[in-house]
């Protein structure tokens, strides 16, 4: 039985008989080796792909008496070629349709060896007119001058990757504020074949940034020279963590004295007993905001007449990040405001002594009740008795008469 009739080897892509390897070699007197995309068609009908090789064998006098025949099963390599292809056109593919991020290769010295759509749109060059040139021509002047283009490569290619945020040029001079990703690209045996270079332009984002932190910072400036108010932060606890100018002039403490310190040391003892500053703060976390007026304990042990507001402060997730607390001096006005009414009051009294009206108990006591000042409340109580005293002795002295 001849070999042809027992191997049929057909063209992968015409699926056409292909000239037996063996006939070949030995009408050839040399080795044979079939095209890679040949298919053996077995006795069952399967398909498998293969490489063959065919080589004569001699006799001593170096005639040919027949041939060696090396059949190798590559389908499942084949096919693992072919995915290999497939995913690399899918790379090749994503890598040139993405706009967003200049993605490009630099062969070992720094030299430009591709280049995307989102290079193009980043830093203004067309392909042709980029490749072949030094990455370097990306940084601005002052970066050249210091070498440290060179130095990233050097970096990455001792650590495997580089990564840096600065300024980078386009093609038209202009700079963009950058984040950037060097990759040292090695061979199986850990040979440099070159460098992957991944560009992302974050000027907006920048722009932003700075824009925040000029923001804070004015509002750190507003809030540190302020001098008519106490503005500070408190954290979950109610411990102090920042202290302004308003806050050492109204309360006497320096910063140094009081961050870290709990609020409570503010208020009096009869406020401490009632637990006043946990229930201020319980108050702020449950709507937000607490506001109250009272009195409040100074540093050196004096009080004064208080408006305090608290604001709860949470994070994007809604967490309790802690609280800010202003609060106003208005012992002077409260002083006014009680020095006015007492003359009112006492005004009424003399009006009500003139015309010998009597002094209503309740309405008086609730008029005073709005201060709860012992001593005018006290001082009030002693002018109506001795006003009904009084017109009590003038009333009996008229009957006498």
């Amino acid at each position: 039985m001849s070999v042809d009739s027992v191997l049929k080897i057909v063209h992968q892509g015409t699926g056409l008989a292909v000239d037996s390897p063996v006939t070949g070699a030995l009408q050839n007197n040399s080795a044979v080796e079939p095209a890679n995309d040949a298919l053996l068609i077995g006795r069952d009908g399967r398909e498998r792909l293969i490489d063959c090789s065919v080589a004569p064998i001699r006799d001593t006098f170096g005639a040919v008496e027949g041939a060696v025949l090396v059949l190798l099963d590559v389908t499942q390599q084949r096919k693992s070629e072919q995915v290999r292809r497939q995913r690399e056109a899918l790379f090749h593919l994503l890598v040139e349709a993405t706009v967003d991020y200049a993605i490009f290769l630099l062969d070992r010295s720094g030299t430009v060896v591709s280049w995307n759509r989102g290079a193009e749109r980043i830093k203004g060059y067309k392909a042709d007119e980029i490749i072949g040139q030094h990455f370097s021509r990306f940084y601005p002047q002052e970066a050249n001058d210091s070498g440290w283009p060179y130095e990233e490569l050097t970096i990455a290619a001792a650590d495997g990757r580089f990564e840096d945020e600065g300024w980078r040029l386009r093609k038209d001079g202009s700079r963009f504020w950058a984040n950037v990703i060097i990759t040292a690209l090695r061979t199986e045996t850990g040979e440099l074949r070159g460098f992957s270079k991944i560009t992302r332009d974050l000027t907006d984002r920048r722009n932003v940034e700075v824009a925040l932190r000029d923001s804070e910072e004015r509002f750190r400036l507003l809030v540190e020279t302020t001098s008519d108010y106490a503005i500070f932060m408190l954290d979950d606890k109610g411990n102090v963590t920042t202290w302004n100018t308003g806050a050492e002039r109204i309360k006497g403490y320096k910063a140094e004295e009081i961050i870290g310190k709990h609020f409570s040391c503010f208020y009096p003892s009869e406020a401490l007993d009632r637990r006043w500053p946990e229930k201020a703060l319980e108050v702020a976390t449950a709507v937000g905001r607490f506001e109250d007026v009272g009195w409040r304990v100074r540093k050196d042990g004096t009080q004064f007449w208080a408006n305090v507001v608290i604001t709860a402060l949470r994070d994007e997730s809604g967490a309790l990040r802690g609280f800010s607390k202003i609060t106003r001096d208005l012992t002077e006005r409260h002083q006014l405001e009680r020095a006015k009414l007492q003359a009112e009051l006492m005004a009424d009294l003399n009006r009500r002594k003139t015309s010998s009206w009597r002094c209503s108990r309740t309405s008086c006591e609730t008029r005073w009740r709005r201060f709860s000042t012992p001593s005018i409340y006290c001082a009030c109580r002693s002018a109506k008795i001795l006003f009904s005293s009084r017109r009590g002795r003038s009333s009996r002295a008229r009957s006498r008469t």
